[in-house]
């Protein structure tokens, strides 16, 4: 009811009170239906910003089946779901409960559009994750470098203290073999970045040799201050990628400091500089290496460097660290596949209370 009308109907209202009364009454009301307004605005801008945070969070790791009928890795949802039950078949009790943990959070996640970890974690995760928040309030910032702890870090723009590295520490508490591993055995480190795993390896392993491989020339240099800062030893730290070939291949540079291999598309945020690639097998047999642990963070490219490892993996049986969260395939696929390989591994899954619910996720292989 607008003003004027209420101007109308206040013509047949005689009494000077309840004339007055009425328009009282009205006013009153127009200024609480025009709060009623505002107020949906503001939810409506408010579920506006909250969907662009998901959006911007959620979707390039999503493991959604959506995401693998999109990438052409399943036709239907029949499909998704023997790929799930293959990714289950023949995990021990613990295992199967640190997957379906997984999964259920994933299938939640859609139906929320945000991730509330309040809203998903038990009170023991709750704390879990509030040490992931409580780090970036730890990190000391000087002149030349960032710290965490003990742990130094090159200042640069492209260095980071990553908290699933730091504080989940990449899962190897979780390890059962970990202890057994032989000190001649070295660790290879897929994915090296600035050498941030390598400080966490060095504090599991002091007496092993780590091989760090990182393609990406400026964040390689900023690993290079790593080791100087920390005063790293008995360290290899190789400018190439690992994968299926020994070749020149164009990489793909993420500006916030990723990187994989090419594929046919380039996101928008990245560039591309050429890098060495070298299957690991061919490196392994060149130096004669004995393999005690294989870490991989290769941004999606997982199965090509699996597949140039493959004989390493056959013949040595080491422990696999594998991250699967960056494609349907990794996820799905990866564990099946080296089940079929009929090696004696046996699985689990780590994912840490980072504050999301599908990023970081380790598949965990061990013969015992």
């Amino acid at each position: 009811m607008n003003r004027g009308l209420t101007k109308f109907l206040s013509l047949f209202i005689f009494d000077k009170e309840k004339k007055q009364a009425f328009r009282i009454k009205h006013d009153a009301i127009e200024r609480l239906r025009q709060r009623l307004s505002n107020e949906r605005g503001r939810i409506n801008a408010l579920e506006y910003n909250l969907g662009m945070l998901a959006f911007k969070v959620l979707p390039h790791i999503s493991v959604d089946y959506l995401h693998g009928l999109n990438a052409n890795q399943v036709s239907n949802l029949e499909e998704h779901k023997q790929n799930v039950e293959a990714l289950k078949a023949n995990l021990e009790e613990e295992s199967l409960y640190n997957l379906n943990k997984i999964l259920n959070t994933i299938e939640k996640i859609k139906y929320s559009k945000i991730f509330l970890p309040e809203n998903f974690y038990t009170e023991e995760e709750f704390q879990a994750y509030k040490a992931h928040v409580d780090m970036e309030y730890e990190i000391q910032d000087y002149d030349e470098y960032i710290q965490y702890k003990n742990f130094k870090l090159p200042k640069s723009p492209r260095a980071h203290f990553y908290s699933n590295v730091f504080v989940d520490q990449n899962g190897l508490q979780v390890l059962k073999t970990l202890e057994k591993m032989e000190e001649n055995a070295v660790i290879i480190d897929g994915g090296g970045y600035v050498l941030d795993s390598a400080l966490i390896f060095r504090e599991f392993c002091p007496h092993n040799k780590i091989i760090s491989f990182e393609p990406v020339k400026d964040i390689y240099a900023l690993g290079q201050k790593t080791i100087q800062l920390n005063n790293l030893h008995n360290i290899v730290y190789e400018n190439m990628a690992l994968g299926d070939r020994n070749s020149e291949q164009a990489i793909e540079v993420r500006e916030y400091g990723g990187s994989t291999l090419c594929t046919n598309k380039v996101n928008g945020d990245a560039s591309t500089q050429q890098c060495k690639t070298v299957c690991l097998d061919d490196y392994v047999k060149k130096y004669n290496l004995k393999v005690g642990l294989i870490k991989t963070d290769v941004e999606g490219f997982e199965q090509q460097l699996l597949d140039g490892a493959i004989n390493t993996i056959k013949e040595q049986k080491p422990i696999l660290l594998i991250s699967i969260y960056h494609n349907y395939h990794d996820f799905y696929k990866i564990k099946p596949w080296l089940e079929s390989l009929n090696l004696g591994y046996k699985f689990n899954f780590f994912k840490g209370c980072d504050g999301h619910p599908s990023a970081e996720i380790l598949l965990i292989g061990e013969v015992y």
